[in-house]
């Protein structure tokens, strides 16, 4: 019975702390990169024409793609890290012959191209064994 008890109490102090939890603070400005110079605004430039559409949606795409991207690593198991200013995603993995896991990062394009050199071999492997088999 004080078991029951017990676990009741941290449940409802678990829950407590969640709804009186506050919200984090949203950033107000675009961080900025150590060693990249923000764009100075000048009054001559404000008053030039605005961003054409095809910018902004052009803009928008590959902000998609990236977010797009970044979901289908993390769902992978991936992280992102940043080191030297690229952003590398990077898990653990089991290692051969091991009981320890081995570290692996690489960009996005890498983790692309090495899923794509997969997909041939995978490809080249599946039409080597389908061929004609002679008994």
């Amino acid at each position: 019975m004080r078991l029951i008890v017990g676990l009741l109490a941290c449940s409802c102090a678990y829950q407590a702390s969640q709804v009186l939890a506050a919200d984090p603070p949203q950033p107000t400005a675009a961080p900025v990169q150590p060693g990249v110079s923000a764009p100075a605004a000048s009054p001559s430039s404000s008053s030039s024409t605005p961003a054409t559409p095809a910018a902004t949606s052009a803009s928008s795409s590959t902000a998609a793609t990236s977010d797009s991207v970044d979901h289908r690593l993390r769902s992978q198991g991936y992280k992102p890290e940043v080191k030297n200013g690229t952003t590398y995603y990077c898990r653990k993995e089991p290692q051969l012959g091991s009981r320890f896991d081995q570290k692996v990062c690489a960009t996005p394009e890498q983790l692309a191209s090495i899923r794509e050199d997969s997909k041939a071999m995978l490809d080249k492997i599946q039409r080597t064994r389908a061929g004609p088999q002679s008994n």
